[in-house]
């Protein structure tokens, strides 16, 4: 599973904002303040938080200078199955469309909380491609910080993709921790993906 594109509006500082993704690493680049966070933070939320949420965490998501709209996020998720699309609207009339495209066997409808146990069981049997879709991101100054153990969470397995990324990305002679967490992540994915149409190499922990 891998996102596609998404689209956000009335999110924080993005009023309108569509994003198209490659198939492999993608790497957001910009000054302070343009909203790359942001623009993260939304993807993951999307993917995690329940249209119908109102916590703190959901009015962060608010728009800035602009009443009377529900921060959007659209999606374009590519699975084994097909091509997906997830829409999620929060705070002002909430909303979850998941629509699966009819010319594939993606071929589904899903509205409110169906929706959202839909896209639960997608990231539950994904395995380590869909966890890491939501793991890969972390505080801009320790980009290591994502891989650390949470206090109440169980803790990696032995020999799991995020642990040896952890390792390598701790390495003395690692110029930064960008830098590191760069190769690990792309030695890591080039055992797993075929060079060409990125599809899951056989024989790989993933297949």
């Amino acid at each position: 599973m891998y996102l596609k594109s998404i689209h956000l509006r009335h999110w924080g500082c993005h009023d309108d904002l569509p994003i198209a993704f490659d198939e492999g690493l993608n790497i957001c680049i910009g000054p302070n303040g343009v909203g790359k966070s942001t623009l993260y933070h939304a993807i993951v939320a999307a993917l995690t938080v329940k249209h119908d949420a109102t916590n703190q965490r959901v009015a962060a998501f608010r728009s800035w200078g602009r009443d009377g709209f529900g921060p959007t996020a659209s999606l374009e998720i590519v699975r084994a199955d097909g091509v997906w699309s997830l829409t999620k609207t929060y705070l002002h009339e909430p909303r979850c469309l998941l629509v699966g495209d009819p010319a594939s066997k993606a071929s589904l409808e899903a509205k409110g909380k169906v929706a959202e146990q839909h896209l639960e069981a997608w990231l539950a049997s994904d395995g380590a491609a869909g966890r890491l879709l939501l793991t890969l991101w972390s505080d801009q100054n320790d980009p290591i910080s994502v891989f650390r153990p949470i206090p109440g969470v169980k803790p990696l397995p032995a020999g799991s993709l995020l642990e040896k990324v952890l390792a390598k990305a701790a390495r003395p002679e690692a110029a930064g921790p960008f830098a590191a967490l760069k190769r690990a992540v792309a030695e890591q994915y080039g055992e797993r993906f075929t060079p060409q149409k990125m599809a899951i190499k056989t024989g790989s922990d993933l297949d």
